[in-house]
């Protein structure tokens, strides 16, 4: 039955990454005024759901150069233009594109639930880990 409703395995893959997605859009939202604070909300929610991260990595290691979700495409253009908004009236700074800011973020903000596990032991303590994230934003956005 999976091909009568999906087509394919990569079919299923795709509705169960794109209901993760909104999920994760849902919990985590986008606000260009408090990087930072966006940057704690991405923390908080993979450490919640390790299964979101390691989906996210399956998309990665699994999707063929060029094949992308409309989801993925539809959100990423959206904060990329919320980005280019908040350059232009300077509640962002311009050092970074768009795009490479919004890199910086994803990867500061998912640094630790992208690490070995046994890594998390250099730094015990969620408190401490999140705190590390919202700082290193910050220290980001003020150049």
């Amino acid at each position: 039955m999976l091909y009568a409703y999906f087509g394919s395995k990569d079919g299923l893959f795709d509705a169960v990454y794109t209901a993760a997605v909104e999920r994760y859009l849902a919990d985590v939202g986008f606000d260009t005024t408090d990087l930072p604070e966006y940057a704690a909300r991405v923390f908080d929610y993979f450490e919640k759901h390790p299964e979101h991260q390691r989906l996210n990595v399956w998309y990665r290691l699994e999707r063929p150069e060029g094949a992308a979700l409309a989801a993925i495409v539809a959100v990423n253009e959206s904060r990329l233009a919320d980005l280019r908004r908040a350059q232009r009236s300077g509640v962002v700074p311009g050092d970074f594109s768009p795009a490479e800011l919004l890199a910086l973020l994803q990867s500061v903000a998912t640094s630790w639930s992208s690490m070995n596990p046994e890594y998390g032991a250099a730094v015990p303590g969620r408190a401490a880990r999140r705190h590390a994230v919202v700082e290193a934003v910050r220290r980001l956005l003020a150049g």
